[in-house]
């Protein structure tokens, strides 16, 4: 009962410091501790439903009522699409709650407790992580603000420019408003002042949601996979300076000089030394225990919501070169369309390449395991070396729906996917 305040004062403080209020405002994760911001995340998370409800509607409605234009009603099919794998994350993510609370407590808990000389070695491998996660992270806002800039302002300008008379209308034959930054059908209408401001605030605040979300969930994964990462190379580190942390632990219990030289190798038979040999490792056991339970914990909190940003990737990106040669002949419309299915290649590389890290970490700890110079050491502390060999010789790879490898194989096959759907749906329009 006494942890518990301890667990929430970490994770606050983590997620606070790692994605400041971007979880609760996503409602990844519903701040459910004080009556007050209980209710603050219940009426969140039901206005984030009711847009979700809102969009659903009209994009299938869209859909239903354009269909002879394949460039909007796909659009509207894609922003469903959209919507689905963000309700998948939010449900998910509650679902799985206390995964995420315990990867976040684990983050702040300091689980690679080694010396200070052991993490000085860490200085520059967090340093050059930390900066692959701020380009990442510069890297989608940059396309996100650009994305929505040229779908809100530069695409319908283009159009009317190159092609003023492709949308001379205010509403298609279906009641599709036309004049909307996406053209969607709109409950409200389009023709007068008040009904566009609230169909384009609508349209506006729905495109939000996704976008919280949708960053939400790339940058947890990103920033959770960098945590794994990051503390397997710490481990590694502490293994390669096995023999020092040694000799320091020993130096201590014993009151040596710090000055004093000893030599590893020739205490083998010291039964004290290699109590320190032996505390060592069970050191580096644990931190590796710590690794592996925050690896999993993620595994369980995003598994399904990748799988199904997987499962339909394919069919959007495909759909999206479709567009592209075949659309409504609307230059800037045709552009977006470029832009959607680019944001959505991105998006399953960012998420590979989370998985692979992980996995090629791993990898590397097998090698740094076998070059332990386990031959000085005595049967009782060998036992420590020999389960973390047995555990690193199983790969550490992600999956999604426990079906789908998250790494570079799957982001080979995923594109190979839409290809192929881009070919079936070329040759479907070539044949009418």
């Amino acid at each position: 009962m006494e942890e518990k305040p301890n667990l929430d004062y970490l994770v606050d403080s983590i997620l606070y410091n790692e994605y400041w209020y971007l979880m609760q405002m996503s409602c990844i994760y519903l701040d459910m501790r004080t009556p007050t911001k209980k209710c603050l995340s219940i009426i969140n998370l039901i206005l984030m439903g009711c847009v979700a409800i809102y969009e659903l509607l009209i994009c299938t409605e869209t859909a239903i009522r354009i269909p002879e234009d394949n460039l909007i009603s796909s659009q509207a099919i894609h922003f469903v699409i959209l919507q689905i794998i963000s309700l998948f994350v939010i449900t998910t993510t509650n679902i799985f709650r206390n995964n995420f609370e315990q990867i976040h407590y684990l983050m702040g808990s300091n689980i690679g407790a080694y010396d200070e000389e052991t993490k000085q070695g860490m200085e520059n491998v967090k340093n050059k992580l930390k900066n692959k996660k701020k380009f990442l992270l510069h890297l989608i806002i940059i396309y996100l603000i650009f994305a929505g800039l040229f779908t809100a302002i530069l695409a319908p300008a283009i159009d009317n420019f190159f092609a003023s008379n492709i949308r001379e209308e205010i509403y298609s034959p279906g009641g599709v408003s036309l004049n909307l930054p996406l053209p969607l059908w709109s409950p409200f209408g389009t023709h007068t002042s008040f009904g566009y401001l609230m169909s384009l605030f609508m349209e506006l605040l729905c495109t939000y949601c996704i976008t919280v979300v949708v960053i939400g969930g790339d940058i947890l994964l990103l920033t959770v996979s960098q945590f794994v990462t990051t503390e397997l190379e710490l481990l590694m580190i502490a293994l390669k300076r096995l023999p020092q942390r040694t000799i320091r632990l020993y130096k201590i219990r014993h009151n040596i000089d710090t000055e004093c030289h000893i030599n590893f190798k020739e205490l083998k038979y010291n039964a004290n030394f290699m109590k320190c040999v032996q505390h060592c490792l069970k050191e580096t056991v644990i931190h590796h225990q710590k690794i592996l339970q925050t690896f999993h914990e993620l595994n369980g909190l995003i598994s399904i919501a990748v799988f199904v940003a997987f499962f339909v990737a394919s069919i959007v990106i495909a759909i999206s070169g479709f567009l592209m040669i075949f659309g409504n002949g609307a230059i800037g419309s045709m552009a977006t369309a470029f832009i959607l299915g680019i944001g959505e290649v991105l998006n399953v590389l960012l998420l590979c390449w989370c998985g692979e890290q992980m996995r090629q970490a791993n990898e590397k700890l097998s090698i740094v395991l076998y070059s332990v110079e386990w031959y000085y050491i005595k049967k009782e502390a060998v036992t420590y070396l020999m389960i973390m060999m047995m555990r690193a010789q199983k790969p550490l790879v992600m999956f999604a729906g426990r079906l789908v490898p998250v790494n570079f194989e799957t982001f080979s096959n995923v594109m190979n996917t839409a290809y192929s759907y881009f070919n079936l749906l070329y040759a479907s329009k070539i044949e009418h």
